[in-house]
């Protein structure tokens, strides 16, 4: 028992680390799997000891119980590790994609995601409370309307999908032409060379001190942009929604803000051996007290 518990302290400690460190490599690392086998042989050779020995029906279930509930949340943890797949998908309003084919699960039936609405709602003092993705769902002939939001997650034909973050989408016109949808880092060329790109939105601007009070809600919203000239040089200017503005010789006229979804999707082939391990684990660690109440 020290030693399975010395090792599941390394393991905690370098999970901690890795996690801060090396996001996403850590848990795949021949360290990380190293320090797993151990613990899956130790914590079988103690299980297996424990039922040679003689002990009183209580204390010697409560102890199958425990150890065969560790192994199995082990087991559901290898499984994911090895088997789980992740990716992640950006959504504007109106657009579509497949969570299947972003997963790349092999013969899977497409599952089509679409954005209706991506909305933030706030407390009374503009602070967010909630970041909601409301989402048309479609697989086969059955369609339907969900919800995402934080710590809500939905989960389809064995995806899990959740609201990791957000963005913003401009929509502008140059010189009255055709409306264009840009989101951060896009450039849209002005001719001789010259390009526009949106570069932030500003939703609570103080005009006062010239700066972003860092609040999300858009009481005084203001958009930055780089117009990039042919020579290099690099000019800044800040624009209010529905206002024009000259760039480069050009009018340019930022319509609208909208905002898009990034949505994490995820699969857990190792979630049913894991919650059966944990009920087990829970059920071992309450029949250990009872037959101590009862000794």
């Amino acid at each position: 028992m020290p030693a399975g518990l010395a090792l599941l302290g390394m393991i905690a400690a370098m999970a901690a680390l890795g996690s801060f460190f090396w996001p996403g490599v850590f848990f795949r690392s021949p360290l990380f799997w190293l320090l797993f086998i151990l613990l899956f042989v130790q914590t079988t050779f103690c299980g297996l000891s424990n039922l040679r020995r003689r002990r009183r029906l209580p204390r010697a279930a409560a102890l199958f119980l425990i150890h065969a509930g560790v192994l199995l949340v082990l087991i559901g943890a290898a499984v994911n590790a090895t088997f789980g797949l992740t990716a992640t998908l950006t959504l504007g309003p109106g657009e579509e994609q497949d969570a299947a084919a972003a997963l790349g699960l092999p013969g899977a039936e497409p599952l089509w995601l679409r954005l209706e609405s991506f909305e933030i709602t706030f407390y009374e003092d503009g602070s967010p409370s909630q970041y909601l993705a409301r989402l048309s769902t479609r697989a086969g002939e059955e369609s339907a309307a969900a919800t995402v939001s934080v710590n809500h997650p939905l989960s389809l034909g064995g995806i899990k999908i959740y609201q990791q973050s957000f963005g913003y989408l401009f929509g502008l016109r140059v010189d009255g032409g055709e409306a264009i949808a840009l989101r951060s880092g896009e450039r849209i060329a002005l001719g001789a060379g010259a390009a526009l790109e949106p570069y932030r939105y500003i939703p609570a601007f103080d005009e006062r001190a010239g700066l972003d009070t860092g609040r999300l809600r858009p009481d005084n919203p203001r958009i930055v942009y780089l117009v990039r000239e042919a020579g290099g040089e690099v000019n800044t200017g800040l624009a209010a929604p529905g206002e024009e503005t000259q760039a480069a010789g050009k009018t340019v006229l930022f319509e609208s803000v909208e905002m898009y979804t990034v949505l994490r999707l995820k699969t857990d082939p190792g979630l049913i051996p894991a919650a059966v391990g944990v009920v087990m684990l829970m059920a071992g660690v309450c029949a250990g007290f009872a037959a101590r109440s009862l000794r």
